[in-house]
């Protein structure tokens, strides 16, 4: 009998275990257990969640009765109406902790404490959210739910317009009348935040409900659509709207949008249709759409590259602006200049200059700045001249911008004597020239082996921060003191240059080395390659291949083939110039056989000879083994091999088939022509000048 009295308890759930305690007013005890059971992942019971959550209410222990509510809510658990009921959230308040005083109204229903859910700061700062959900859960539960909890709900929502709108949408599935005042907050509170679907269905939700939206929605709406440059959202608010209840800033923006992508015809339809509804833009509206038009694309390398269809849609809108009566300011001609300047229309944009001028435009600094700059752009050197001139005799204030831009056209068409000129003036104004304007004019003074006055500019480049010299410009002195041969300036001017604690690079003394070879100065160049390596700086290819081809020059066959061994040890790899250096050493010394065998070591590799390593060859063989008179027949480019190329510059006569006879023109070769001595000449392009200093510049500031 014992054991039948007991043995129903040892069937009993934890949950069940846990019911009991909240009957006998073991709380404590009722959350150990139901803990236990989460743990354990043992289904939940609503009633005995229910059952607690109204136990710890009763005892106005609303901190417990909140947190068991969230994890029933978490759990999907149906909470009876009790448990909704037994809350009150403003005491929870309190519970929680509050942070200011308040005036004690006693207990009261939770739906009465909905309204200031937002301002108790309850669950740190989601209360928001929850009391959405304690609302929805307990219209779920059948509870009756009053319209004007909804609107007390709705009030609390003031940063939160996207739970406001779902507060709205649920009153109107709930059918609870509301104020059309309540939906105007919220559809503009939608419209603040970029809400326009939530805001566009709250719209549609006024018509369901019988209400009709007010004038500003559709004006906030059509504004909001705007912004974000929907034009069918546009179009449709608008259509919503009679001609007096529009504003111009949709049309204002529309336009404005356009422009900026170039659109001009749809720009200019959008301004034609405010002027329709009697809106009348205005010289500011105008003045934002041409500013639009003469300004390029966003991601854009550089300010100077816009289309030439930008600068037209720029200047139809003027004309459309004077069509309409509204008289243009300095801005909107300032616009249209820019426009034109920025796409490379110089005649244009000096003709909009001239007509400014004419028309007494106020014209200011940064109309002849952008006039001077598309001019250099396109190089019209004589044109940036006269209008750099015109603006220092109209008492303007020509800044570094527009001296730099008349250098650079003038540099850009190689006319450095002028350039040269007004890099003085603009030094005279105490203005600061841009480096690579004194870079470029001490390279030309290096070219007409000028090189004291090379030194002088470079002299008052320090005189001129912060333009003072880099590496480019002592690269230029000293390389060019070593094509002439003079050991003690480029001496002194290294030092000088380290003494600027400049380091040197493999581009730098490479430059030097080879000057120094070409100017027979053979020991010298040696002696630079040797700092070379107290530098630090590992020799290049190109070094080597200097001393090779000086020591060919001169005959010296085996120090040339020395200096070739140094390649490999110096973990460089020959390319085509280190064996056309011997090569030509060979055809020069009339070695011939030694010169096919070098020819063979070069077809065995990856290099492959190009034009001009055939007529470099040519102009080595031609006083030996080239016929007197008649063109000599060389392989076209893409078809020539090494066996066509022996067979023209180094035999001629008998390495193909071994006889005597002169080869036929093959089909595939063109004529070159030879000059007087039996050669032609293969002149490289300087590489020395331009090639080394965009080296040194950043991408973005290289000269073309």
């Amino acid at each position: 009998m014992h054991s039948q009295a007991h043995s129903p308890q040892r069937h009993l759930t934890l949950q069940q275990i846990a019911g009991r305690e909240i009957s006998n007013g073991n709380l404590r005890q009722a959350t150990w257990l139901l803990n236990t059971c989460q743990k354990s992942q043992q289904a939940a019971d609503p009633e005995v969640y229910s059952q607690l959550i109204t136990a710890f209410a009763s005892r106005r222990l609303m901190r417990e009765a909140v947190s068991w509510m969230n994890v029933a809510l978490a759990m999907d658990l149906e909470l009876d109406a009790a448990a909704f009921a037994a809350v009150d959230l403003h005491q929870s308040r309190k519970d929680v902790g509050p942070r200011e005083e308040l005036d004690e109204e006693g207990r009261k229903k939770w739906w009465r404490t909905v309204s200031r859910m937002r301002e108790g700061g309850l669950l740190e700062g989601t209360v928001g959210r929850d009391a959405l959900l304690y609302l929805q859960k307990a219209c779920q539960s059948r509870l009756e739910v009053q319209a004007t909890v909804f609107q007390d709900a709705i009030r609390g929502f003031r940063d939160d317009p996207d739970s406001a709108a779902e507060c709205l949408q649920c009153a109107s599935k709930l059918r609870l009348e509301q104020e059309a005042s309540t939906f105007h907050s919220v559809i503009m509170k939608c419209c603040m935040h970029g809400l326009l679907d939530k805001a566009a269905a709250l719209v549609d939700t006024m018509a369901e409900c019988g209400l009709q939206p007010a004038s500003d929605i559709y004006r906030a709406l059509c504004h909001s659509q705007a912004l974000r440059h929907n034009e069918t959202g546009v179009e449709f608010w608008l259509s919503k709207l009679e001609d007096a209840e529009m504003e111009l800033a949709p049309f204002r923006l529309m336009s404005y949008h356009r422009a900026a992508k170039g659109q001009a015809e749809s720009s200019e339809a959008w301004l034609e249709r405010a002027h329709d509804a009697a809106l009348h833009p205005d010289v500011a509206c105008y003045n934002e759409v041409l500013a639009a038009f003469s300004r390029p694309k966003k991601g854009c390398a550089t300010e100077w590259s816009l289309p030439a269809k930008r600068a037209d849609g720029a200047w139809r809108c003027f004309q459309q602006m004077r069509h309409k009566a509204v008289e243009p300011d300095a801005g909107s001609y300032r616009s249209v200049l820019r426009g034109f300047a920025r796409s490379g229309l110089t005649r244009r944009s000096v003709e909009w200059m001239q007509q400014m001028l004419d028309a007494n435009v106020a014209v200011d600094e940064t109309c002849y700045n952008s006039l001077l700059c598309g001019l250099a752009r396109a190089r019209e050197a004589t044109l940036a001249s006269t209008w750099l001139q015109r603006m220092v005799l109209d008492k303007l204030e020509a800044a570094e911008v527009a001296f730099n831009a008349v250098i650079s056209s003038h540099l850009g068409i190689g006319d450095w004597k002028k350039a040269a000129q007004w890099l003085k003036r603009m030094v005279i104004r105490d203005l600061t020239p841009v480096r690579t304007h004194y870079n470029e004019v001490i390279d030309h003074c290096v070219q007409e082996e000028k090189l004291d006055k090379a030194y002088s500019w470079l002299t008052l480049m320090k005189a001129t921060p912060p333009s003072l010299p880099d590496l480019v410009s002592y690269h230029h002195l000293i390389s060019g003191a070593a094509a002439l041969g003079r050991e003690k300036q480029a001496e002194d001017w290294f030092g000088e240059m380290r003494s600027a604690r400049l380091t040197p690079d493999p581009v730098f003394f490479t430059d030097v080395i080879h000057g120094f070879a070409r100017s027979t100065e053979y020991e010298v160049a040696i002696t630079w390659l040797r700092r070379m390596a107290k530098e630090a700086v590992h020799p290049t290819v190109a070094c080597y291949n200097a001393l090779i081809s000086a020591c060919a020059r001169q005959g010296d066959l085996q120090r040339a083939e020395h200096w070739f061994e140094q390649l490999p040890i110096q973990r460089l790899q020959p390319d085509e110039f280190s064996y056309k250096a011997l090569i030509r050493g060979c055809c020069l010394l009339d070695e011939t056989q030694k010169a096919k065998q070098w020819l063979q070591k070069l077809q065995s590799t990856r290099c492959r000879p190009d034009m001009p390593f055939y007529l470099g060859m040519i102009d080595a063989r031609g006083h030996s083994s080239l016929p007197e008179a008649g063109p000599v027949f060389l392989p076209a480019p893409a078809e020539a091999d090494l066996f066509v190329l022996c067979c023209h510059v180094l035999s001629l006569t008998s390495f193909a088939n071994g006889h005597g006879k002169p080869q036929p023109r093959p089909t595939h070769c063109r004529p070159v022509s030879l000059s007087s001595s039996g050669s032609r000449r293969w002149k490289p392009p300087c590489q020395r000048s331009r090639r080394v200093e965009n080296a040194a510049l950043p991408a973005s500031t290289r000269s073309p």
